[in-house]
């Protein structure tokens, strides 16, 4: 990619600027039948060792298995875009494509994992995360299925902002370093979200390389190792079959 080409997203990051009123918290944006539909599909998973750091559940399974599930997650992310259109492309005339450049899908986050402190498109230093196309990650979006949990909270340091979603909650913010985040760690239960992201409208060629769980580590320092999503104290938790010994 070049210079250029990355200037025009370094644009759009000056134009939103540094703003708290750009992380943006929409109560119960999941309707509570929906909501529901997908605690229940969740629950299944609620002890599967395989769907838990890094490893997601894709919408592509999703439609396999369950495609009531699937168009939910569809219905929302027309919904999500509604809010881009309204708080990004409308506010700031800042081009957004239609389409999220990573799809609605499950995450679930174990006792012991966390998040330390990075954005979504940019490494520490502020150049682009270029692999896996993580530099298209501009909007990011959060719901949240769950709230049983404690710890968890996304963080904005620089807003000093602390946040933690009930159930049905959505939050949206720019991907870009003038919104650093962290997730602190859970300490007791289980975390689900749901991200998705979108990109800005630029004619970039893809990537089409493959997603790597190891790719996001970019967006950490490197003394941070593994650690910034607690995976060793997660590995740690699967050591002592505490899920296993939750299905008993």
């Amino acid at each position: 990619m070049s210079q250029l080409d990355w200037e025009k997203y370094t644009y759009y990051f000056d134009r939103l600027g540094s703003k708290k009123e750009n992380i943006v918290l929409i109560n119960n944006f999941i309707e509570n039948d929906d909501l529901v539909k997908i605690q229940n599909y969740l629950k299944k998973y609620e002890n599967d060792n395989e769907f838990m750091g890094g490893k997601d559940i894709r919408q592509e399974q999703i439609k396999k298995e369950n495609l009531e599930i699937y168009e939910i997650l569809v219905k929302y992310e027309e919904k999500i875009f509604e809010e881009i259109d309204k708080l990004f492309i409308k506010k700031y005339d800042i081009p957004v494509k239609r389409d999220a450049v990573n799809s609605t899908h499950f995450v679930k986050w174990v006792e012991g994992m966390n998040s330390k402190l990075h954005c979504d498109c940019q490494k520490p230093d502020g150049s682009p995360a270029l692999a896996a196309d993580f530099f298209k990650y501009n909007v990011s979006v959060l719901m949240y299925p769950n709230d049983d949990y404690e710890g968890g909270e996304i963080t904005f340091p620089n807003y000093n902002l602390k946040i933690k979603p009930r159930a049905g909650d959505m939050i949206l913010f720019p991907g870009n370093m003038e919104y650093l985040h962290t997730v602190e760690v859970i300490t007791k239960g289980i975390r689900y979200t749901m991200p998705s992201w979108y990109t800005y409208d630029i004619d970039v060629e893809p990537n089409y390389k493959n997603w790597s769980y190891i790719d996001s580590m970019q967006l950490w320092p490197e003394e941070d190792g593994l650690e910034p999503v607690g995976l060793e104290t997660h590995k740690k938790y699967l050591s002592e079959n505490k899920y296993e010994s939750q299905e008993k």
